[in-house]
């Protein structure tokens, strides 16, 4: 199957033609600079046509009736053409509006719909909200993009108006643009499922609190939109600030690193023990932890602290194997090889120095 892609270098396209490339299908791609005879060609040669071309943003209002004379070009070689194409048209909701650049979308959505009247294509229009994600050009594509670029080069954003947005996340639009591809039955005009409203103040502060983005993941990963605007915030972050210097503890034991907190699942850390030495020796009365040995051995006792009753396991690196500690049973680790061993361990609340739950206790 050959799918004609109108407008390959836009925010919207990139995603789609990334996507498109695992599967199989012939690609081909299209540009205003490639002229009229090659579209012509092009569509002539394709059995589906991604209609993703269109001027977003213009100093003059005019440069919107862009948008129209490319939707009278394709119309009329469509008209040439013996063959059904299926079409897929990125609209805009913003057609209900008497903006310049809606009334182009409805302009050329008109043209589409005559020509999809006369049974000349099959025609599928989607009316799209603010598409985020990826690769999407602030003061541009989307609002998003604008924030996260500003967010995180530390510059302020300006917010004049605490209007509502309706936004949609890329790779939401593109598993619809994908399944269309095979869809039979589709309706012409299609809303995509997974879009939702958002206030200017509420976006605002849900992407400042991704200010430090490497070692702060203080927010919920479940909730799918926080999770989406997190991905295109990082995709904004300048390439020198991918890197965050953490703190290294040191002591005769070995070495300890807090990787990253997170209040609601806790606290991931890396720490190091020196051969015959020993770490713990304390207990937890609700505190537990979840211990990863990937390298090096050690010998891990445990003692219930009301009954006295002990038991030990051996943990090494040719067997991974995950441990965690019980409340109210004492611990410690004791490294039995000869080479550092090094840990990787998740506890479910973050310390707290005023209430740090740790208690000496020697096995």
């Amino acid at each position: 199957m050959d799918i004609l892609i109108i407008g390959s270098n836009g925010f919207i396209a990139k995603n789609l033609i990334y996507n498109l490339k695992h599967k199989k299908y012939n690609l081909i791609y299209y540009l205003k600079k490639d002229g009229i005879e090659n579209l012509r060609k092009k569509i002539i040669k394709s059995d589906i046509i991604f209609y993703l071309a269109g001027v977003n943003r213009v100093e003059n209002d005019k440069d919107y009736e862009k948008n129209v004379r490319l939707t009278k070009e394709i119309v009329e070689i469509l008209k040439l053409i013996k063959k059904k194409k299926k079409i897929i048209f990125s609209s805009s909701i913003q057609v209900i509006k008497k903006n310049s650049y809606g009334k182009s979308k409805k302009n050329s959505e008109k043209l589409l719909l005559q020509l999809n009247k006369n049974k000349k294509l099959k025609l599928v229009i989607f009316r799209l909200p603010n598409i985020f994600g990826k690769w999407s050009k602030p003061h541009y594509n989307s609002v998003v993009a604008t924030f996260c670029h500003q967010l995180s080069r530390k510059k302020k954003i300006i917010i004049k108006s605490n209007r509502k947005i309706k936004l949609l996340y890329i790779d939401d639009l593109i598993d619809e643009f994908i399944s269309e591809i095979k869809e039979k039955k589709s309706s012409i005009f299609r809303y995509p499922k997974n879009s939702f409203e958002i206030s200017l103040k509420q976006l605002a502060n849900i992407l400042k609190s991704f200010k430090e983005p490497v070692n702060n993941i203080n927010f919920e990963f479940n909730n799918k939109i926080i999770k989406h605007l997190y991905s295109t915030y990082l995709s904004h972050v300048p390439n020198n600030k991918i890197s965050s210097t953490l703190k290294l503890y040191s002591d005769d034991r070995g070495n300890f690193i807090e990787l990253f907190k997170n209040e609601y699942s806790g606290q991931i850390s890396f720490f190091s023990i020196k051969p015959k030495k020993v770490r713990g020796n304390h207990f937890h009365n609700t505190k537990t932890e979840k211990f990863l040995l990937f390298s090096g051995s050690a010998r891990v006792n445990f003692l219930n602290i009301s009954d006295k009753k002990k038991f030990s396991i051996i943990v090494n690196e040719k067997k991974p194997q995950m441990f965690i500690t019980k409340p109210g049973y004492a611990h410690n680790i004791i490294n039995t090889g000869n080479k550092d061993a090094k840990f990787i361990v998740w506890s479910n609340e973050l310390f707290d120095k005023n209430k740090p739950d740790t208690y000496k206790y020697k096995i």
